[in-house]
């Protein structure tokens, strides 16, 4: 980055994928939002059973980082069929983490004043007396 051209040409390159994925402070602080107040009672209907991810509102939907579903059928011999569903949200502390900083949160702490180390060296005993 010494070269002004180099960054010059580096922040234009940032500028065009920036808006040509739309990607604005704004559009960052709703995901977070988005993260931080997930909650999980929102994937549930009143009978307690798992929404389809097409029923979920899009905050919840943009809460997850996965859906899964996993179906198979046995023969009636076999047991029951087996249907196991897995639903994985974004870890709402890496969200608050990126919030504080894109808030300036933690900028209090790196401005304070680094305190003054001193070294004090001791001499040790003559070992010969």
């Amino acid at each position: 980055m010494k070269h002004a051209e180099v960054a010059s040409q580096i922040e234009a390159r940032r500028a065009t994928l920036a808006a040509k994925y739309q990607l604005t402070t704004e559009v960052v602080m709703k995901s977070l939002t988005q993260v931080l107040s997930f909650d999980p009672r929102k994937l549930y209907r009143d009978d307690g059973s798992l929404k389809a991810v097409t029923e979920l509102d899009d905050d919840t939907a943009m809460a997850l980082a996965s859906f899964e579903v996993v179906e198979a059928a046995g023969k009636a011999e076999d047991g029951p069929p087996l249907l196991t569903k897995k639903v994985k949200w974004l870890d709402k502390n890496v969200a608050r983490d990126q919030a504080n900083r894109m808030l300036g949160e933690y900028s209090k702490d790196n401005a304070q004043t680094q305190q003054q180390t001193r070294i004090i060296v001791v001499p040790a005993k003559d070992a010969t007396k």
